[in-house]
């Protein structure tokens, strides 16, 4: 068999992972940021962004590729602590906008609500919610994390502190769901997708680092992708927001056992 590219439904792989079927279609190149108009409110916000976000050094020689490979490992550690797992652009947040339209959205594991801030300053009615696991402590001291450092909740925008499946069980009434580096270590995308009874998913990371095999799995199963869109990336990371539409809907699937729901009380 030739050898597929990676967006192309196919057979499973080694490891018992469905492979082309987990994989959505290869990112639309982005709209040039400086033809979008950005609001007055967030222009200073994003001028913060692209200065303290990934830098383009194409063309250097190996050794300086390594030196600035640590250096921008040491420059997104910064970047994560205090504004978001992603880099967002104008043209993602209008793309995003454009496809909720009027939906009220819904954003599990928001952060420091940078996302929520910049798509509500274009008129997106947000709820912004996430569980505290990344965010400081009440005290203001920082909280222990493998990773080594957490995230400043609700610097941008007001967080709401709930876990993934109680936050859309809380927003019922919201019908587009958002997911920006779910983690992988735990069920923390799954269990809000399995609950969401919405028909527009925004998810936003790298396919490779964020989510779970489970959450792929009902992605490729009830979802369809609409459209992509590329992010500024840092190095070895490859960030991308996918919009997803409910494939199909109804009573056998609201109905179906889910082993990642926890009971209603």
């Amino acid at each position: 068999m030739d050898q597929l590219p990676p967006w192309v439904t196919s057979v499973t792989d080694t490891n018992g992972r469905p492979d082309g079927s987990m994989l959505p279609a290869p990112p639309s190149e982005p709209e040039d940021p400086r033809r979008l108009l950005v609001p007055p409110a967030t222009a200073e916000l994003f001028q913060e962004i692209v200065r303290l976000g990934p830098r383009e050094r194409d063309g250097l020689w190996l050794p300086a590729r390594l030196v600035n490979y640590v250096r921008e490992i040491s420059r997104r550690r910064r970047f994560l602590r205090q504004y978001s797992w992603s880099v967002p652009t104008p043209a993602a947040i209008a793309k995003i906008a454009a496809f909720v339209e009027d939906r009220r959205l819904l954003e599990v594991g928001a952060g420091s609500g940078l996302w929520a801030k910049l798509l509500s300053e274009v008129g997106v009615t947000v709820t912004a919610t996430d569980d505290g696991s990344w965010s400081a402590g009440t005290e203001g001291v920082k909280k222990s994390l493998p990773s080594g450092f957490s995230v400043d909740r609700g610097r941008f925008y007001p967080v709401q502190q709930v876990d993934g499946a109680g936050a859309v069980r809380r927003h019922a009434d919201h019908e587009a769901l958002l997911l920006c580096w779910p983690p992988y270590e735990r069920p923390l995308a799954i269990e809000a997708l399995s609950a969401f009874r919405g028909d527009e998913l925004v998810y936003i990371g790298d396919w490779k680092c964020t989510a779970d095999d489970f959450f792929r799995v009902e992605l490729a199963t009830a979802w369809q992708l609409v459209e992509t869109v590329s992010l500024p990336t840092w190095p070895g990371i490859n960030d991308t927001v996918y919009l997803y539409r409910r494939r199909l809907w109804n009573e056998s699937i609201a109905r179906r056992p889910n082993p990642h729901l926890t009971p209603l009380q």
